[in-house]
């Protein structure tokens, strides 16, 4: 889905993208999910080196938390990028979500 971000104060002006995808696994759905935000699998590192800077717990579940994480890639012209993930399992549902963010927005973030 694609929409149009309206000129909000705060808010940079252009273009949003939301995807989502779901598929079944003939594998029990904690496995899956572990699997999806650790390190030694990480997904999103292209080969990177994988750094959890931050780690925020969000419920009694130790998969429940949000991290903030850099993934050092050689002659990338991305590492100015860090990763913010949020993770959350319950009797009903599990969900790992990705966001990219730069480095300097974060810090301004970090520091009020």
């Amino acid at each position: 889905m694609t929409s149009k971000s309206v000129d909000d104060p705060g808010r940079p002006s252009g273009i949003v993208l939301s995807a989502a995808t779901s598929s079944w696994l003939p594998v029990l759905p904690k496995r899956i999910f572990n699997f999806l935000p650790d390190e030694n699998t990480y997904i999103l590192s292209n080969g990177g080196v994988v750094q959890e800077m931050a780690h925020i717990a969000n419920g009694r579940d130790t998969g429940n938390c949000i991290s903030l994480i850099r993934v050092n890639i050689t002659n990338s012209s991305q590492s100015n990028m860090l990763i913010l993930q949020e993770s959350c399992i319950d009797q009903t549902t599990s969900f790992v979500i990705y966001a990219l963010v730069d480095i300097v927005t974060m810090n301004i973030v970090l520091n009020g």
